[in-house]
């Protein structure tokens, strides 16, 4: 039931009154509803315990639509009109059926997970009939299943958020095991001077015939919790009348406003406790309302303890001063102290207000039953905060490394996700750039974690990176730059074997053969001397390392693709090449896992037969989806394929290609979700490029298309994803018989068509392009081999640069750069990769050491 007005004149609830009772809310303006009861003591009674007016269950919940709910019921019913007096042992008090007006007007959701419930309560006597009977301190006490332990007491620290207090009356009557329960006034009011009986109104009086709207603030725990809650509404009732001048009483407040005091509010002064310290402190005032200190009725506050049980302290409050009325009321100060050296967090603690009053009788739930009531303590819930010590934060340059050159007018990211603060999170530090920063003045350049620069020019520069935490403490990290003008450098070698490395054999070089693992790492797939294919770890600009090798084990070399540090390896395998294993490589851990079969000669389709020579591995990164294409030495292909978590599929047919007389020269990459592969077929002057796609689980290949370069010879492929679902290539012709030149090649997605260029305009041998990428800026590096003379075997390294996009104008003039250059050393065969970590382009080539017969190569590189 949803509470927007939940009005209620309950007939259930009681009212232990002085002198008769009156049956009924509607009743109770009929003088004949007036019927006197039995006195025992005529003499005036002062300070009453608190009366009961009633019990409640109130049921709160926030429902689907995020909207609070609660449902209330009471605990008894109508008693029978001859059950009406039932004396039950309090002096001059009888327990008698009488509505007490209890309603529910309305419910606010005021955060997330807390209610605020709006209540009206209506005196059911008009002082025209009973003008003795204005009670004082009308409260709801709380009593929840969900309390807690807090030293010696068990309460529900929280769930009543404007709690006025906490008091032992009323405690462990339904059979709970709580001490304390919460309480909130609901009559107060401190606006008008002391009551008086011709105008009952004043300070926190519940007169006859008034009504008081009130509210409790609960606090459910989480938006999908629910509380059910007990409330005991009660009163203090004070009185000078007898039976006979009950029409004439006298009140002078606070002599009837009960003994303990009403209301204690605790603030917290000043904090220096501090995480692990031993006697670290902190200073609260407590203030305190009670009406009847100084009156002389025995019930003046006698002091006060303060108990914080998770630092193990506990003490008395200092003096008083004030009255304990408004506007002054008595004020106390304690220091706290950390007595049990706490780390940091939120501690409850508690303090008590002590009351002379030590002895009185108060009832059991059921309203009835007395018991002898010996605390008439206030106590108050407070929360003890630690807070953690805030240190400055640490700023962290984790890109680019120390070690790293960067190039003039290249752009680069700078990364400060190292940073870090004991108590701010990462995401909510700030993040500020200098980029020529001279130790005194900084001058911010960029924001941000992560942000990118360029370097206009050469020579040495400072970057500093200042990181604020939210208690604006900051923390300033340099990183010392050097920075050099564009051009290939660092060119080494790798392997100082004079042996025979190889990144492939001629037939077969158009895989890319440098991996960049996740830390920016450069590693070279390549056969030793000895035919052992080996993983050879070149180090990186960001994670220097001498260069070392590991074996893989595999008997050819292998097709590759990789997704992050994992290589995945397909290679031809068995006594005669019949079978295609598959197997991964760990770049990190430099691991290989055991081998799988992926086909065998013998599951191939017509034309089938023969052996296997070579295959290409690529993989959609998008999906996980792999394909694997299959050369057999029948020069035929074939396809096998697997989804992310599949097996691989049966093998099939992509081209019967059976009058080329070249193994293995195409490429592979997946565009939208479709498999490229890029191939020549024929023999002699005669050789034209191909293309073939297929969609992923496609069960055929479609017919194979001319690629439409210029006429002659053509030697495919390289081939890998450019921007977007573009692809980028190299491939390298002779169409005049009389050299080999090389061409960039492109596929534009949007247009579905193949375009190419010529690169640099030498017209002598140029072979193995090699293309990568620079993501951030879609500038393509092409690298090849060039026989820089006709006729003479000397060979050199050469590289371009340009847009992937760039025109054949732009692209195919006689610029080039020289990356290694020896004259009567040959330089062949070379592989690159861009490294996103330290934005350089890597290459690796094999450098013939004795230019006499035979291939005694080194493997080399160098960077950009």
């Amino acid at each position: 039931m949803r509470l927007d007005a939940l009005s209620l004149c309950l007939t259930s609830s009681s009212l232990l009154v002085l002198g008769l009772v009156l049956h009924g809310c509607q009743q109770s303006t009929n003088p004949s509803a007036v019927t006197p009861a039995v006195v025992q003591d005529q003499t005036p009674q002062f300070a009453r315990p608190e009366l009961p007016l009633g019990a409640y269950d109130l049921q709160l919940a926030i429902d689907d639509a995020g909207l609070p709910v609660a449902t209330v019921s009471p605990l008894r019913t109508s008693m029978a009109i001859g059950d009406r007096y039932h004396e039950v042992g309090l002096t001059g008090a009888l327990k008698g059926d009488v509505c007490d007006c209890f309603a529910v007007r309305g419910l606010e959701l005021i955060s997330p997970t807390r209610v605020r419930v709006r209540f009206e309560t209506r005196h059911p006597f008009q002082p025209a009939f009973r003008p003795d009977l204005h009670a004082f301190n009308l409260k709801a006490h709380v009593e929840v299943s969900a309390s807690q332990q807090l030293g010696t007491q068990r309460l529900a620290p929280g769930i009543v958020t404007n709690a006025d207090g906490y008091s032992p009356l009323w405690t462990g009557h339904a059979g709970t095991s709580d001490t304390l329960l919460p309480y909130v006034i609901f009559s107060r009011d401190t606006s008008t001077p002391a009551f008086e009986f011709t105008n009952p109104a004043g300070w926190n009086v519940f007169a006859a015939g008034s009504t008081h709207e009130s509210e409790i603030e609960f606090e459910l725990g989480s938006a999908t919790a629910s509380l059910g809650v007990r409330l005991y509404l009660t009163a203090d009732y004070g009185q000078s009348a007898t039976f006979r001048t009950r029409q004439t009483p006298v009140y002078t407040l606070p002599d009837f406003a009960g003994q303990a005091p009403w209301r204690v509010e605790v603030t917290e002064l000043s904090n220096e406790l501090t995480p692990g310290v031993l006697g670290s402190s902190a200073t609260y005032e407590v203030r305190v309302w009670d009406w009847g200190h100084g009156a002389g009725i025995g019930t003046d506050v006698t002091g006060g303890t303060v108990f914080v049980p998770g630092l193990d302290f506990t003490g008395s409050l200092g003096p008083m001063s004030g009255t304990g009325k408004d506007p002054a009321p008595l004020i106390a100060q304690a220091t706290i102290s950390n007595d049990s050296a706490a780390g940091a967090g939120t501690y409850w603690g508690l303090v008590r207000i002590q009351d002379a009053a030590t002895s009185g009788t108060g009832i059991q739930d059921d309203l009835q039953t007395p018991f002898a009531q010996s605390d008439y303590s206030t106590w108050q819930v407070f929360a003890v905060t630690i807070q953690e010590v805030s240190n400055p934060p640490s700023a962290v340059i984790s890109e680019p490394c120390s070690t790293q050159v960067l190039v003039a007018s290249k752009l680069y990211v700078f990364d400060g996700t190292g940073s870090s603060d004991d108590l701010t999170a990462p995401e909510d530090l700030i993040y500020e750039w200098d980029f020529d920063y001279d130790g005194l003045q900084f001058d911010v350049e960029g924001i941000g974690r992560r942000t990118q620069h360029l370097y206009p020019g050469s020579g040495a520069a400072m970057v500093a990176l200042r990181v604020t935490d939210e208690s604006q403490q900051s923390d300033i990290e340099t990183l010392p730059l050097t920075v050099v003008l564009p051009g290939w450098r660092d060119v080494r070698n790798l392997t100082l074997s004079a042996g025979n490395e190889s990144l492939e054999q001629q037939a077969g070089q158009t895989d890319r053969r440098v991996f960049i693992d996740e830390t920016g790492g450069a590693h070279v797939l390549f056969r030793s001397p000895s035919g052992s294919v080996l993983v050879g770890h070149l180090g990186s600009a960001c994670a220097a390392e001498a260069y070392s090798t590991t074996d893989l084990q595999v008997p050819r070399m292998p097709g590759v693709a990789q997704e992050g540090n994992i290589l995945q390896l397909a290679y031809p395998a068995g006594p005669t090449a019949n079978i295609m294993e598959y197997r991964t490589f760990d770049l990190g851990t430099r691991t290989l896992s055991l081998p799988e079969t992926v086909v065998s000669v013998s599951d191939l389709p017509a034309p089938g037969g023969g052996s296997f020579s070579y295959c290409r591995l690529v993989q959609d990164l998008a999906t996980g989806y792999q394909y694997l294409i299959l050369e057999t030495s029948g020069m035929d292909l074939f396809s096998v394929e697997r989804p992310a978590a599949g097996t691989w599929s049966a093998p099939i047919l992509a081209d019967d290609r059976g009058t080329t007389g070249f193994h293995s020269f195409m490429g592979a990459a997946v565009s939208d979700g479709e498999c490229f592969v890029v191939y020549m077929d024929g023999s002699g002057l005669s050789r034209q490029g191909l293309w073939l796609r297929k969609a992923a689980g496609a069960t055929s290949w479609p017919a194979r298309q001319p690629i439409g370069m210029p006429d002659g010879p053509h030697l495919c492929f390289m081939l890998q994803p450019g921007p977007g679902d573009d692809l980028i290539g190299a491939y390298f012709d002779n169409p005049s018989g009389g050299g080999a030149l090389a061409y960039y090649l492109r596929w534009d997605a949007t247009a579905q068509s193949w375009s190419h260029a010529r690169i640099g305009n030498l017209p002598q041998y140029n072979f193995f392009g090699q293309v990568c990428l620079d993501p951030l800026t879609s500038e393509v590096t092409l690298v090849w081999e060039n026989i820089f003379q006709q006729g003479v075997t000397n060979r050199r390294i050469l590289a371009k640069r340009f847009p992937y996009d760039a025109s054949a104008a732009q692209i195919g003039d006689s610029l080039y750069e020289v990356i290694s250059e020896e004259s009567g050393v040959d330089h062949n065969e070379p592989a690159a990769v861009f490294n996103p970590v330290t934005r350089e382009v890597v290459v690796v080539w094999e450098r013939d050491m004795d230019p006499g017969p035979g291939y005694d190569s080194d493997l080399f590189s160098a960077v950009y």
